[in-house]
């Protein structure tokens, strides 16, 4: 049984110890991570692998804040200073890292319902709901469909004609390319802020 110390071979820093089949565990190792035979000193503090060896990931100031993963050792100076290098790499992972959550956020606004105007209602547009719908829509398409009771948001119970459902799918339809704009929005700002990690995404969802 071999026993690897896996780290992020961008950023240096420690990410776990693995133990097995050496070419199953090389096997698995993701793009950005790489491996030593060496142990870190210690579990309880960071550390980031430096050329051949572990440095500590030592507090600037306050020792409840560590260096970030910008920072490099440099040892003419014996401290951490950032590095141009990674410090472009770590915003690109924040700009990554942000774009997920508006993603996110754009799911949730697609299937938190739709309201549907000419019965002044909110219908359900969750997974279930959805998936429902195209049943509904192929019997259409087969002329084989005949209205049924169907529970709205509010829990009450209407006649889900043939023109409501076709109501229904058309505020669907736009209600979701809407909110795949606005995350496009969203995420052309977001590429533009300075901080991606800092950047408003809750505004304009429909």
């Amino acid at each position: 049984m071999n026993t690897l110390y896996i780290y992020n071979k961008n950023t240096g820093l420690f990410l776990r110890e693995d133990s097995g089949s050496y070419t199953w565990i090389v096997y698995d190792l993701k793009p950005y991570e790489d491996f030593t035979l060496v142990k870190p000193p210690d579990y309880n503090r960071v550390w980031r692998w430096v050329d051949t060896r572990w440095v500590e990931l030592l507090p600037i100031n306050n020792p409840n804040i560590p260096y970030g993963d910008e920072y490099i050792w440099n040892e003419e100076q014996n401290q951490w200073v950032i590095s141009p290098e990674l410090d472009a790499y770590k915003y690109l992972e924040n700009q990554d890292i942000v774009w997920e959550r508006i993603k996110e956020r754009r799911l949730q606004a697609i299937t938190s319902g739709v309201y549907v105007e000419s019965v002044d209602k909110w219908f359900h547009t969750d997974e279930v709901s959805v998936t429902t719908y195209s049943t509904i829509a192929g019997m259409i398409a087969l002329n084989n469909y005949e209205p049924l009771q169907w529970k709205v948001m509010d829990n009450t119970w209407l006649l889900l004609t043939e023109p409501l459902f076709k109501e229904l799918q058309t505020a669907i339809s736009q209600k979701t390319n809407t909110n795949y704009a606005i995350a496009e929005q969203h995420k052309a700002a977001m590429l533009q802020a300075d901080d991606p990690l800092d950047y408003d995404y809750s505004t304009d969802w429909v």
